[in-house]
């Protein structure tokens, strides 16, 4: 079936998105931060984003027994204890997967960091899949980005793609975990930007990399963030998601696909404008997906 969005030309401040689930209902284009307008089209991004029916019920039935057999085994080594299987296969997976993410949200990347500038904390750096739209966005404005990345194999990853861009600021790479690097003076209140892009998903505690971009960031600084997140509450996809986030978490290295991140987000009552993009990320228990930004009072 085709997922159909509610658009509305409406404006709307961040005070005026009182409910969660009226905010998910609205998704209103054109939303107010700081004084700027940032219009994101729900409709116009699930149209791009459609793929033919004809391919994908076509080599569904063509590779489903080839990928249902290896899907079995890769579950078989996720849980031999000790293996980490599904962390040691993501600097191979994940790549590639983010590289299409990015396409997928290529409009609305550009849209919203459209004034990217100063120091820019990319955490989860990843693939290093913001590069590009750093340096088309930002340009000379930014004066460093440090990107952040704990995994060994993903921090390969971002180390191939660094070598290969040519880039007008200046990439500092770094393996620390996000609590320790907000532990340094150096870096207290220094950051203008903040990058999370499909982080929250992973980390063992959100509270604890929320109140560390508190210590990081800036007053009037912005985070971007991208996140798929719990479907709402008694639909048939969040009792899909519970039940299947044991399983999804373990072969996928870490992603949690259950998390009702907006509640954590809202909580630290930073003003905020943001879109529910109601399409799943390659999988249908992948999905909502919440794309805005935060700003620090």
């Amino acid at each position: 079936f085709r997922l159909r969005a509610r658009s509305t030309p409406d404006v709307f401040a961040p005070e005026q998105l009182l409910s969660p689930f009226a905010a998910r209902e609205m998704s209103p284009k054109a939303q107010v931060l700081d004084g700027q307008t940032y219009v994101i089209d729900v409709s116009d991004f699930l149209r791009r984003k459609r793929r033919p029916q004809w391919t994908f019920l076509v080599s569904s039935v063509v590779f489903s027994p080839v990928i249902a057999v290896v899907v079995a085994f890769a579950s078989i080594l996720a849980f031999v204890p000790g293996l980490d299987f599904g962390r040691r296969i993501a600097g191979y997976i994940l790549p590639p997967l983010l590289e299409d993410l990015a396409k997928n949200f290529a409009v609305e990347r550009k849209e919203l960091l459209r004034d990217i500038s100063g120091r820019v904390l990319d955490v989860g750096a990843g693939g290093g899949g913001y590069l590009p739209v750093l340096a088309a966005n930002g340009g000379d404005r930014i004066t460093e980005v440090v990107a952040l990345e704990p995994t060994p194999s993903m921090m390969a990853a971002f180390k191939r793609r660094l070598e290969k861009e040519v880039l007008p600021f200046p990439v500092t790479p770094t393996m620390e975990f996000l609590e320790d690097l907000a532990e340094k003076p150096e870096n207290v209140n220094s950051f203008d930007w903040v990058i999370l892009g499909n982080v929250l998903c992973e980390v063992p505690c959100q509270a604890s990399i929320l109140a560390a971009l508190e210590k990081l960031v800036k007053r009037g600084g912005k985070v971007y963030f991208s996140e798929h997140v719990v479907s709402a509450p008694g639909t048939w996809t969040a009792r899909l998601q519970h039940i299947v986030n044991p399983w999804w978490v373990r072969i996928s290295g870490g992603c949690n696909c259950n998390r009702d991140t907006m509640k954590n987000i809202r909580a630290m009552n930073w003003d905020m404008v943001h879109w529910t993009i109601p399409a799943d990320g390659g999988f249908s228990w992948v999905k909502p997906w919440e794309i805005g930004l935060l700003q620090k009072p």
